[in-house]
């Protein structure tokens, strides 16, 4: 049976979703997902040419500024809406910068930044395995951005160290170096993958090397990783490497180091939503000095 999503009383009985606005026909229970994040793709329509396509079973693909993505989680679609729609990232820069993805997830924002005129070339760290293969999958759907992109299977951290912790895929971009959230425990899609963590110092020595005199900017979303990251980049004066730090936090009780460790290192600060009820909020930090 095939219903349009207006005329469907229950939508859960069908198996077919001609959703108009979209021009494509859903699996209700396969695309579950999109259906519910139906208010998060909606406003991606009003992007001049945005395209989406059903590619199989469990996978939509999206096509918005010229960037292709597939989608398989309600996630992946709230991180296409934030970056494009939202604008979480649209720093309009005057000169020539890099890019360093920390927490690159399946690589949206990465392209995102590819498809910048003015990006030379980006930095991508993802450690868990599954999440990192599907950042390549995305990858492999723009091979014209991912020249520019530089992606490794690590996560930034204050130090090397080599770790299991508990992963779930549904959920990857809330998966974090200390496991999964509480409120995911005791799901039955819950496994151990083995990460691997490199410096964060080392890393900017790296970056610095390949690109010297160019301004580096740092997207840090790492669910929590954020708070030990800076820090040992101000403990070694090289957090004022940066020309700006586009970050979420999701820690208010460590917000208050957060901002000293910025001050101190000559930023200025947008600390959006400080008083967020669940605790994640964006922050953003430019070098005025």
């Amino acid at each position: 049976m095939k219903t349009t999503l207006e005329n469907s009383l229950d939508i859960q009985e069908t198996q077919t979703v001609f959703l108009e606005e979209f021009g494509i026909t859903i699996n209700s229970q396969n695309h579950k997902f999109f259906l519910d994040a139906l208010d998060l793709a909606k406003p991606l329509l009003d992007i001049p040419n945005t395209q989406f396509t059903v590619i199989n079973d469990d996978t939509i693909r999206v096509t918005v500024e010229a960037v292709t993505i597939d989608l398989q989680t309600y996630w992946e679609v709230f991180i296409v809406h934030e970056i494009f729609f939202d604008g979480a990232y649209n720093i309009l820069a005057t000169k020539e910068i890099v890019v360093w993805d920390i927490g690159m997830n399946v690589g949206i924002a990465s392209l995102y930044f590819a498809s910048k005129e003015n990006v030379l070339a980006v930095f991508g760290y993802e450690p868990f395995e599954s999440t990192y293969k599907r950042a390549n999958q995305n990858f492999d759907l723009n091979p014209g951005l991912v020249k520019k992109i530089k992606h490794y299977p690590y996560g930034i951290s204050h130090a090397n160290a080599n770790l299991t912790v508990d992963y779930c895929y549904e959920w990857h971009g809330a998966s974090t170096v200390n496991g999964v959230p509480e409120m995911l425990n005791g799901r039955d899609d819950i496994v151990s993958q083995a990460i691997n963590l490199v410096s964060a110092n080392d890393t900017l020595d790296m970056i610095m090397g390949e690109y010297p005199g160019i301004d580096i900017v740092a997207k840090i979303d790492c669910e929590g990783s954020e708070y030990e990251i800076i820090e040992s980049l101000y403990t070694s004066k090289k957090l004022r490497h940066f020309k700006a730090v586009l970050l979420e936090w999701h820690d208010p009780q460590k917000n208050n180091s957060l901002k000293q460790w910025f001050k101190e290192s000559g930023f200025s600060m947008i600390f959006f939503n400080p008083y967020h009820p669940y605790g994640i909020a964006m922050a953003y930090a430019f070098r005025t000095e």
